[in-house]
């Protein structure tokens, strides 16, 4: 039986990450555990702004009314990628973290006002973090309702699993996975599952459940995760 991975990431993200594992031979189970809610984000809020921040895809719907000529500061060259095909034509990969953004502002004495399209859950303070003339306005371009419940047909594939991968993006999501197999008494099932988590903070939040093992990515990147993905599926493909 091939790897199964278990994709809890909300939509578009989740499909677009099980379209990738299924072209490279893998079984995928979908069931996001939150539901991305947009917020408009008014036209005005784009003027007079040096530059505009996001640390997630999430925000991008935010962006639908700037000029494709506004400088963007991303983290991750996937992020890029995508903003390049929706036309913005200065978009600027800072590094692997939301830190990288801030170091990468205070790096070049960048100066002026910042847009950060952000979620209504942060875990790091980009504004507190940069030199006086920088300064970052945050507005919320997205909210995220998690679930209560897993679906029947989620709970049959949990049980009828062998082993699983389950990549864990952020400390909420970890939390929001933690509660939820609470809910369903299924906490143990864990132990068929490798953990893949996309930092340290996300690790040491869930090493208490009984994982069969715990994976940290080197950094929270999509470019990461797919250099373990393509690791797990040749270790498959020689143990055959």
């Amino acid at each position: 039986m091939a790897p199964r991975f278990f994709i809890t990431r909300p939509q578009p993200s989740a499909d677009q990450m099980a379209d990738k594992l299924i072209q490279k031979g893998v079984d995928v189970f979908v069931c996001p555990l939150k539901h991305i809610h947009p917020i408009p984000v008014p036209q005005t809020l784009f003027e007079g702004v040096a530059g505009v921040i996001l640390t997630s895809q999430h925000a991008v719907q935010g962006l639908t009314d700037c000029r494709r000529d506004m400088p963007l500061y991303v983290i991750g060259e996937e992020s890029a990628r995508q903003l390049s095909l929706h036309g913005f034509e200065q978009v600027h990969v800072c590094g692997k973290t939301a830190v990288s953004i801030s170091d990468y502002l205070n790096k070049r004495n960048l100066i002026g006002n910042f847009l950060y399209l952000s979620g209504d859950i942060i875990s790091y303070n980009l504004g507190a973090r940069v030199h006086a003339g920088c300064r970052i306005r945050r507005h919320i371009a997205y909210s995220a309702l998690a679930r209560t419940a897993l679906p029947d047909e989620c709970l049959s594939f949990l049980k009828t699993v062998v082993h699983m991968f389950v990549p864990v993006f952020s400390p909420d999501t970890g939390a929001v996975l933690r509660k939820i197999l609470h809910h369903h008494h299924m906490i143990s099932i864990l132990q068929k599952a490798t953990l893949i988590a996309f930092s340290e903070n996300i690790a040491s939040s869930l090493q208490d459940l009984p994982w069969y093992k715990c994976h940290t990515l080197p950094a929270p990147t999509m470019e990461d995760f797919w250099a373990f993905a393509d690791n797990a599926l040749l270790s498959y493909n020689q143990e055959k």
